[in-house]
């Protein structure tokens, strides 16, 4: 899929599955971006952005809740920070939310799509999600 993230470009782990969650979550970024680019000629495309937005999020619980799961079941030392970088994650992708919710300001959502989530986004697969992979495969897991 071509837009905002390349799935080809983003870092690849040594875990299969790691990378096609990031995958899947790149291509349901683009999709928002899509709508946000979209807006600007065609506002009525709020309630879809709304959808693409509770895709994003219900995606992004599940992939940090089974990540979370397998660092814990596999005893990955560094679980904790790792868990506490999905969580400020998280607080941030809802707190982006809220405030689209409330204030519908498309300006603000751009920003966070187009700019932070996607630094955020390959900084983390680069760094932390590179050493869990690792440690998955050196552990054995299977999925």
């Amino acid at each position: 899929m071509t837009g905002l993230m390349q799935t080809n470009n983003i870092p690849q782990v040594a875990m299969a599955f790691m990378n096609d969650v990031h995958a899947e979550e790149a291509e349901l970024v683009n999709r928002l971006n899509e709508l946000i680019e979209q807006h600007k000629k065609d506002p009525s495309v709020e309630a879809e952005i709304d959808q693409a937005m509770m895709e994003w999020i219900e995606h992004t619980v599940a992939h940090f809740e089974r990540e979370n799961r397998l660092m814990q079941e596999t005893g990955f030392p560094a679980y904790s920070i790792h868990a506490e970088e999905h969580d400020r994650a998280l607080a941030a992708l809802n707190l982006l939310h809220k405030n689209w919710r409330e204030q519908r300001d498309i300006v603000v959502l751009a920003e966070y799509v187009q700019i932070n989530w996607p630094q955020w986004f390959h900084d983390h697969i680069s760094t932390m999600d590179t050493v869990t992979a690792l440690f998955f495969q050196q552990s054995g897991l299977t999925v």
